[in-house]
């Protein structure tokens, strides 16, 4: 697998998880529509950034878990369930997102950027169910330390791209967020969907 591949992995993975609104996104979209972009870009990049020492972790909690024979034998399993129940919450949450809510972003730059992101409890569960989950159904493969940074740029990129595309595109895309289900069920349905499919492979294997 190129490192070209695994880093569109991590991107893909990583813009379709931003897409279900949330504290960040929503804030993002209210600096574009308040016109303050170039703060929005230097929030996005600091809520971006801290992807990298989460999904990090995630990974090397992966290695772990594979290097023991106990839990390896069923790791498959493991990572099916994580993304299932990811999935579920992802869609529970989209159900009860507050759609009316204004956000005062006077004070919101870099550092508030990178306080929300260290502060979002759902990024160390989402990159270790997606990474554990990706590997054991064969989609992604992380050999070298190469392809591990190349996955954990794209995851980076991937979220700093639609958070500043939400800024740019504010009133456009702030409208289809908080009205399209279908855009914010998407993060959710995919890790049903490969929750499912690695669940397949566990019990063909098993």
């Amino acid at each position: 697998m190129s490192v070209l591949i695994v880093f569109f992995i991590g991107f893909f993975f990583s813009f379709i998880g931003s897409i279900p609104p949330g504290s960040i996104n929503m804030i993002a979209i209210q600096l574009g529509i308040e016109n303050k972009f170039k703060t929005a870009v230097y929030f996005s990049l600091a809520a971006s950034v801290m992807e990298y020492p989460y999904a990090w972790i995630a990974v090397g909690f992966g290695e772990f878990i594979t290097s023991n024979p106990d839990v390896a034998m069923h790791l498959k399993w493991i990572g099916a369930v994580v993304m299932l129940v990811l999935g579920f919450i992802t869609l529970r949450d989209v159900k009860k997102a507050n759609q009316s809510a204004t956000i005062n972003t006077a004070n919101y730059g870099f550092t508030k950027g990178l306080l929300l992101a260290i502060l979002n409890p759902m990024a160390m569960p989402y990159w270790l169910g997606v990474t554990t989950g990706l590997k054991t159904s064969g989609m992604l493969q992380l050999p070298d330390q190469l392809s591990v940074h190349a996955y954990l740029i794209g995851i980076v990129v991937g979220t700093f791209t639609l958070l500043v595309l939400a800024a740019r595109l504010s009133a456009w895309l702030g409208s289809k967020l908080h009205r399209n289900k279908f855009i914010q069920f998407i993060p959710g349905v995919v890790l049903i969907v490969l929750g499912i499919y690695s669940l397949v492979l566990y019990i063909l294997q098993s």
